[in-house]
């Protein structure tokens, strides 16, 4: 049985003239327009890349609280950040009316990885740099390469602390494993060697590399270099940035009246906080225990946002997390009950009050219980 009830304009707060909240809003609005702070957005032709093709982009420069094209900046100033934090290519572009445009040509010798388009005014420096507009995307090897490599990260956790293992999958151009090949691996920090093995892939052309006599916190700006000798006895290398913020960062998801119920749609909150207390951007999907994707959500700067679910009975649902170095993370949502109540508050601005909604689900009765 479900039942809904409206209490309606239970909840009402009219500021009077004068009052404190109206000095604040008034501050803030003077101090947006002492200090307007600009927003970059940039607008790519495609979501990733192939060594040898040409990344175009547009450019949008905004005044942020207003979300209206910025007549602030005279130019733009865009850069191509490798995966060792170098800046690769830079460009400075003129800004007409808001807007501008330009191009990375991706040439040789780069590599495949992971790369960052990172964009900024002048005027946006004195905010510093989380006020940056900074995207990651793949650069993968042409068509024409011999070895493909995907790497993913798993962590473990014990009394001496969490580590990481990097799973690495070798594979040529049509898919097909390569199979018990040597490959040989070593972890750098800057031009330090930290850590030196070797291995040899499986039956499924793959090859794990524990790092458990490191804790997370040293490795961080580490990369995983490797080198696999083929049969015909080349030497193919690659290199990967390791990525801790998966197991660094926390998610939480609350839901609005503190609990799911089967049946009822809810809006659950989450919140994204790095390792230093801060709100850490994110994006994702959410799946239920079948794969199954059920809603996309993405969080704010501040690394907060809401989405809504029904959930129903008999499943679960986990959240797939996406962070701004290109990690990833599951994260399980808390389970529905099976009867219970929510609660829900909406804001109407143009009465300035708040309605609240309670929804309950309760157990069907029959003949002798309703009695």
């Amino acid at each position: 049985m479900l039942s809904v009830i409206f209490l309606g304009g239970m909840m009402a707060f009219i500021p009077g003239e004068g009052s404190p909240i109206e000095r604040i809003i008034a501050a803030l609005d003077k101090w947006e327009d002492t200090y307007p702070q600009e927003k970059v957005y940039l607008h790519t032709d495609r979501p990733g890349y192939s060594i040898g093709d040409t990344i175009w982009f547009k450019g949008y420069v905004t005044i942020g609280s207003k979300h209206q094209l910025s007549a602030l900046s005279g130019a733009l100033y865009v850069e191509l950040v490798s995966e060792k934090d170098s800046v690769t290519q830079m460009l400075k572009l003129p800004i007409t009316a808001g807007m501008a445009k330009g191009n990375f040509a991706l040439t040789k010798p780069m590599t495949e990885g992971n790369y960052r388009l990172r964009a900024y005014t002048q005027w946006m420096r004195n905010a510093g740099a989380d006020y940056f507009y900074d995207k990651v995307f793949q650069v993968m090897n042409p068509a024409g390469d011999v070895v493909f490599t995907q790497i993913d990260y798993s962590y473990t956790t014990s009394d001496n602390g969490t580590y990481l293992t990097a799973n690495l999958n070798y594979t040529d151009s049509t898919g097909k494993p390569l199979t018990y090949l040597p490959v040989k691996y070593n972890l750098r920090k800057s031009y330090n060697t930290l850590f030196k093995g070797e291995g040899i892939t499986d039956n499924k052309g793959k090859v794990s590399v524990v790092l458990k006599d490191f804790k997370i916190a040293e490795i961080s700006g580490t990369h995983l270099n490797t080198t696999i000798e083929m049969e015909d006895f080349a030497v193919v290398s690659k290199s990967f940035p390791i990525k801790i913020t998966a197991v660094s960062a926390d998610v939480r998801f609350f839901p609005e009246g503190g609990d799911l119920v089967n049946g009822i749609r809810s809006k659950i909150a989450f919140k994204s906080v790095a390792q230093d207390g801060l709100g850490l951007p994110v994006n994702g999907i959410i799946t239920d225990q079948l794969g199954n994707e059920l809603a996309q959500i993405e969080s704010n700067r501040f690394g907060m946002g809401a989405f809504l679910l029904t959930p129903q009975n008999g499943k679960e649902y986990q959240a797939k997390i996406n962070y701004p170095d290109g990690s990833t993370k599951i994260v399980k949502l808390p389970l529905a009950n099976e009867y219970g109540y929510t609660m829900e508050a909406n804001y109407d601005a143009e009465v300035d009050s708040v309605m609240i909604r309670v929804s309950r689900q309760l157990p069907y009765l029959s003949r002798e219980d309703d009695e």
